[in-house]
């Protein structure tokens, strides 16, 4: 198998990616870069970690690794669409804390223990220079810092991705027992941690039936036969929920949903920046991709494994999307999609920076008939140009980072509580819809120890059968006046942006009940109703 851009010509022979062919150990001066980079990033995944409070999603993950561990898998099989993997982890690791730091604290070590082999996987594949440029995006990219940040399972996934794009470029190039073994349980191991890597084992497989070989194919099937009993308890589960339905968090895939997980890729401009600003993020980083497929196009089964990664995990996501759900097809599920638009950024910088050393230094893209420019001077402005661009990745990374940091606001749960707290009286009815509202609640509750009487609508999320957030029906409406019967007054909590239409239900309240407190938090409001005519005195 071919490696990628060296300090040689472009045209100069590739030893291949074997076991009697390694890289010699890592020369000092790659230490030293790659150390430094590592710093970079866990020092931007380490800032104001607890700046913001947990999400409703962060607090589902917590809620379930709180359970005794014997019930989190039958737990999420009946009440959530994950699998068990990052729960299990999340529960041995909480008994070091459960405050926002040391809950946050597992993405950040996860994400960062996946950051030493995306280097030697991309040091085998394409030199330690794209390898370095490729662990700098990584260090420094918005989407990761995010998930880094997050008690979700996309750093677990993403290091686990990793492993097993090492495993698929070992049964590439080997076609070994050991290595169809290894590879065929990390994908496990990957689907076990979240659904949404199967778009990424399903481009994995296409990459090795295509550069594997007949020998490799027969392996291959016996690899994903193997590999499909282990994880057949959760594909019946999965089927299950699947047919119980649930809210689309997502637009339906789309031209325009695919262009926004690119730039969510780039730069993750999902914090409603311009389309202007979007643009410039998208033309800056998609024209240094298509360059980097360019200078690898000699590099046929290398470009075809990192095109399949890339846009086969994407096309794959894609009709999941259409067929299945839309939640499927976001930027955050398919964070491993990552792995390979990185090594093509980094690929397109460093080739074009040593343009010059081939075809005598004009490219084939920049031959025009009957034009011709002296080689001098494009071998002058190539790494000019690669360092221009990788200047303005970085600016355009900087920026983003830094307004992730100034002036995105999680879901302000801890406000939220407080300010309830001090409001409300001892024994006072708080409802929450949707019913998950009420979880992220109770964890910054319990820091006050009041005594408030929490009730989910329609029902307790842990009560709820199948569905994490079920519609609200009239007959809904009529429970809910019969438990708020005989009281002044009660609350109503809102987390304002799901896709749930709370219209019926305030509409119900409006006509039954006076409004006589409201309070706006980052996505959540806080009504206090009291009975019709009835003012509630504090």
């Amino acid at each position: 198998m071919e490696i990628g851009l060296e300090s040689k010509a472009m045209e100069s022979q590739h030893p291949p990616i074997s076991a009697t062919a390694r890289r010699p150990a890592l020369p000092y001066w790659q230490i030293v870069v790659l150390t430094g980079i590592a710093a970079l990033g866990l020092l931007l995944r380490l800032h104001d970690l607890d700046g913001k409070s947990l999400t409703m999603d962060e607090s589902f993950s917590v809620y379930w690794a709180s359970k005794p561990l014997l019930e989190i898998p039958g737990g999420l099989a009946q009440h959530e669409f994950h699998p068990p993997l990052y729960y299990l982890i999340l529960h041995f690791w909480m008994k070091l804390g459960r405050d926002e730091v040391t809950l946050r604290l597992l993405s950040v070590a996860l994400e960062m223990a996946a950051l030493p082999p995306y280097f030697v996987l991309t040091r085998r594949l394409l030199g330690p220079g794209i390898a370095l440029l490729s662990a700098f995006f990584w260090a420094l990219s918005p989407r990761l810092l995010w998930d880094a940040q997050d008690v979700r399972s996309y750093a677990l996934v993403l290091l686990i991705a990793v492993v097993l794009l090492y495993f698929l470029v070992r049964v590439i190039d080997e076609n070994s027992a050991a290595m169809w073994t290894g590879y065929a349980l990390t994908s496990v191991i990957a689907l076990y941690a979240h659904y949404g890597t199967f778009p990424l084992v399903a481009s994995a497989d296409l990459a090795a039936l295509i550069f594997a070989g007949r020998k490799g194919f027969r392996r291959l099937v016996v690899a994903r036969a193997g590999a499909t009993l282990l994880f057949l308890p959760w594909i019946i589960a999965f089927v299950t929920r699947t047919r119980l339905g649930g809210p689309d968090y997502v637009e339906a895939p789309s031209l325009q949903a695919t262009k926004a997980i690119f730039i969510e890729f780039s730069s993750a401009l999902f914090w409603n920046w311009s389309d202007s600003q979007a643009r410039l993020v998208l033309l800056s980083f998609a024209p240094v991709a298509l360059l980097g497929c360019l200078f690898l196009r000699n590099r046929r089964r290398t470009l075809g494994t990192l095109l399949i990664l890339l846009l086969g995990s994407i096309a794959v996501a894609y009709l999941i999307g259409v067929s299945v759900s839309p939640n499927f097809y976001h930027g955050q599920r398919l964070v491993y999609a990552t792995i390979p638009y990185f090594m093509l950024l980094s690929a397109g910088i460093l080739g074009l920076g040593q343009a010059r050393q081939w075809t005598n230094g004009i490219p084939a893209f920049a031959r025009l008939p009957g034009f011709r420019v002296p080689p001098a001077a494009f071998g002058f402005l190539f790494p000019v140009i690669a360092i221009a661009l990788l200047t303005l990745l970085t600016l355009l990374n900087v920026a983003s980072v830094r307004r992730y940091f100034d002036y995105v606001a999680k879901e302000e749960w801890h406000k939220t509580a407080a300010y309830v707290t001090q409001e409300a009286q001892d024994g006072d009815l708080v409802f929450f819809a949707p019913a998950g509202a009420q979880i992220p609640f109770d964890y910054y509750l319990q820091r006050y120890g009041r005594n408030l009487q929490a009730m989910g609508l329609p029902v307790n999320y842990w009560e709820a059968e199948g569905y994490v957030e079920p519609p609200i029906l009239e007959s809904d409406l009529h429970r809910l006046r019969s438990l708020a019967e005989g009281r002044s007054s009660f609350w109503l909590v809102l987390r304002g942006n799901d896709e749930t239409d709370f219209t019926q239900l305030t509409g119900y309240l409006s006509d039954n009940y006076t409004l006589t407190t409201r309070k706006q938090f980052v996505y959540i409001s806080v009504l206090e109703y009291s009975s019709k005519g009835f003012q509630a005195q504090r």
